[in-house]
């Protein structure tokens, strides 16, 4: 191990004095893994917002540096010392944890910020670290150049809680590892396996989406059954687990229950059929991510998150127009209110009633995009929270997650998405436009899923999001290959999210040939 983090120091970020800061430290094989304890010895409150759980200086200059960001489509890359990782302002803040960039949380300015772990290339060996807890805070790491060598600081956010006189609080605890990639990835791998208590990873799946990728959230009872009569034509069965009725059976999310209007019939003939078929039913939702136009707004508005001024705030932070329309502003519930519960329980039993057996959960970072909730927990403990009860509800059946802060979710979910959406279906019909933007999200969602492949089989099954096989996207054949060979080669999750209603014979018998012999 280096000399230089044996010898890094330590702190915590707070307001208030009478903090006693002690260090654990523990080994595992010949990585080393600190911890802060922190005790409240004073006879008054102390507001926390991180802990320094080392800080320290390598003399020597680095090669490049691993910029990992908190949620699956967010910045994944290789960077040099003098491209320091900028704040989101505009577009996109929700790829970012925007905590990370507060002074007061301990950002260091200029840096580059990695969310959970990263790698440190240093010519010739490499470093690795990492939080191999991560239910109660989320992880920063922040690399630099300062004088002749590499500054690197590890925090974990507190959130500015209040630590009470008497009261004691630990820090996450941060694996250090010296060597070769691969054996420092799988070290870190295993040992996270080991401290959030994943017993079993779930095995791979083979499953259709329907229909977000081909036809956006359009979903009724005749697009399901189109599909199903397409499948059932195919001159051989197609070889897939589970079919799965994407985003768009109900208006507006939150009103999971109101989907007749879209299946007159309700479920069951659908769920019927699927099963009947051969495959498992599975399906979409947002648990916590709402419409302002639902009759949950309407009737419980209590239960919402609240932003500055006890305002309900806009949860999907992708534009600053995101609020101007009720198709795209998201409000968020907050996960750790009982009535929310009740209400979650009341939504998955009744689906569970029905034969569903894959819920694949979305919209779950906006849970981390608040500052207050109904107790005093941090943002990452409130996300935990809403998963931790999702599976208690839920029981043996599978989670899938999808737009989610990965650390949080660790030992709960059985299939993580690992990277961006393949392709933006809103831009497909448009001619060089598609091509400028599906291709740049395939490739950033391969590069994503890339970085994240050392943690497929041992904390979760991988999920490089769905395989293309269909023509008119715009993206590149050897771009689409490459997915498919990652996916399949790393024994990741099969997913496509093309409508074999609308497939050309020669199409079809791509998806036979790819999906009847995995």
């Amino acid at each position: 191990m280096l000399p230089e983090v044996k010898k890094s120091t330590y702190e915590i970020l707070e307001e208030g004095v009478g903090a006693e800061v002690d260090r654990i430290e523990s080994r595992e094989k010949k990585n080393l893994i600190f911890q802060l304890r922190v005790r409240n010895t004073s006879n008054k409150s102390i507001r926390i917002f991180s802990f320094v759980v080392a800080e320290f200086v390598i003399p020597n200059k680095i090669e490049k540096v691993l910029e990992h960001g908190w949620l699956q489509c967010s910045e994944v890359s290789w960077k040099t010392l003098d491209e320091p990782t900028q704040e989101i302002r505009m577009f996109l803040q929700r790829d970012q944890n925007h905590y990370s960039f507060k002074k007061e949380y301990g950002y260091v300015e200029n840096s580059i910020v990695s969310e959970w772990f990263t790698l440190v290339k240093m010519y010739g060996e490499d470093l690795f670290i990492g939080a191999v807890t991560t239910a109660d805070q989320f992880t920063q790491i922040f690399v630099k150049s300062e004088g002749g060598g590499t500054r690197i600081k590890v925090t974990c956010q507190y959130d500015g809680l209040i630590l009470n006189p008497g009261q004691v609080v630990k820090s996450e605890k941060i694996f250090f590892a010296i060597g070769e990639e691969s054996k420092i990835k799988k070290d870190f791998a295993e040992s996270l396996a080991k401290h959030m208590n994943v017993k079993k990873v779930a095995p791979p799946i083979r499953a259709m989406c329907n229909s977000y990728y081909w036809n956006a959230n359009k979903i009724s009872d005749e697009i399901i059954n189109n599909e199903l009569n397409a499948i059932e034509r195919m001159p051989e069965r197609l070889n897939l687990d589970y079919f799965e009725l994407d985003a768009g059976y109900t208006r507006y999310f939150g009103d999971w229950l109101d989907y007749k209007d879209r299946f007159p019939m309700g479920f069951e003939p659908i769920i019927k059929r699927i099963k009947s078929l051969g495959y498992k039913p599975a399906l979409w939702i947002s648990p916590f991510a709402i419409s302002p136009a639902t009759k949950l707004h309407d009737h419980h508005a209590s239960w919402l998150l609240k932003g500055d001024h006890k305002k309900h705030f806009e949860g999907r932070w992708t534009s600053p127009v995101d609020n101007l329309s009720n198709d795209i502003d998201l409000e968020v519930l907050d996960p750790t209110n009982d009535e929310v519960k009740k209400y979650l329980k009341g939504v998955l039993t009744h689906f569970m009633d029905l034969g569903f057996e894959l819920f694949n959960t979305d919209f779950m970072y906006p849970v981390c995009l608040a500052e207050k909730y109904s107790k005093p927990v941090t943002r990452a403990q409130a996300l935990r929270e809403g998963v931790q009860f999702i599976r208690d509800t839920v029981g043996p059946l599978k989670l899938k997650s999808c737009i989610t802060q990965l650390s949080p979710m660790v030992g709960l979910i059985d299939y993580v998405r690992t990277g961006i959406d393949t392709l933006n279906p809103f831009v497909c019909a448009i001619p060089g436009v598609n091509r400028m933007v599906n291709d740049f999200m395939l490739e950033k969602n391969i590069r994503e899923s890339q970085e994240r492949l050392f943690l497929n089989g041992i904390v979760w099954n991988a999920d490089p999001d769905v395989l293309v096989f269909r023509d008119g996207t715009g993206i590149d054949e050897s771009v689409i290959n490459q997915h498919k060979k990652m996916a399949k080669d790393n024994n990741m999750s099969l997913w496509f999210g093309d409508s074999v209603a609308k497939m050309d014979n020669l199409t079809k018998e791509k998806i036979l040939k790819f999906y009847n012999n995995v």
